[in-house]
């Protein structure tokens, strides 16, 4: 899936494998290290020349055609300055699939690594607690995953 949408908020893979995180992040669905709502988009990972350009890569893109389908838009001028680099929460690896749930988000990398962050109420994140995460933690799987999928409060794998 390149573009996904929970409560609020949106996360959007890129061609060079980052994320787009923007929106709602009461529980630190974002991954962005914080509980604030951010209306600018934020690159989290990818590879490549990804921060100076990233909006460049997305505007007319699969992943923008699909954010305007479901009526998600960038907030504020559409230029690169205005998107946030983070720092690489991957592994330096690629994502190749993200999904959304009510207030959690997951994300595989190229290599099969699983990643989640946000509300964790009932163990959806498979991080050994009931902690919210606000940063992207790698999930503790014993095989390598190519999807993940999210729902009101769970995840499947």
């Amino acid at each position: 899936m390149a573009a996904a949408s929970g409560s609020a908020y949106t996360v959007l893979l890129t061609e060079r494998g980052g994320l787009l995180c923007f929106g709602s992040n009461s529980f630190g669905q974002l991954g962005r290290g914080d509980r604030e709502d951010h209306f600018l988009p934020a690159l989290l990972g990818g590879v490549g020349p990804v921060v100076g350009d990233a909006l460049e890569e997305l505007i007319g893109t699969d992943e923008m055609r699909a954010a305007q389908a479901l009526d998600i838009r960038l907030w504020g001028q559409q230029d690169a300055e205005q998107i946030v680099a983070e720092p690489h929460p991957f592994g330096g690896e690629a994502l190749v699939a993200v999904a959304a749930g009510h207030r959690h988000s997951e994300c595989v990398t190229d290599g099969g690594a699983v990643y989640a962050a946000g509300y964790n109420d009932d163990g959806q994140l498979v991080l050994g607690d009931l902690e919210h995460n606000s940063l992207f933690a790698r999930v503790p799987l014993g095989a390598a995953v190519r999807m993940v999928a999210c729902g009101w409060a769970g995840g499947t794998r």
